[in-house]
């Protein structure tokens, strides 16, 4: 794998060897990086940051959003290479 930035490439080491920096006062988790952290605390602070339009239900991370909207649109980019399911 490679990669655009120095700081990119300390986050995949990160990963790899277990360094996880950022840790929540409030529980005991721990995160390889400072949003990973941030996120988290939305939990401990009853906060969401994303309000589906079409049902009402929030989110507290981007990625987790967007997936759950595609629920509603129908939409399945991901396939099975071995079965062609989505």
């Amino acid at each position: 794998k490679v990669f655009t930035a120095q700081a990119t490439l300390m986050y995949h080491y990160r990963s790899h060897a277990g360094i996880k920096p950022f840790n929540c006062k409030i529980c005991e988790a721990t995160f390889t990086r400072q949003h990973s952290l941030n996120y988290h605390m939305l939990i401990h602070n009853n906060k969401s940051r994303f309000a589906c339009e079409d049902c009402g239900r929030h989110f507290r991370h981007p990625s987790h959003f967007k997936e759950h909207l595609r629920r509603h649109t129908g939409e399945t980019p991901y396939q099975c290479t071995d079965c062609s399911q989505r």
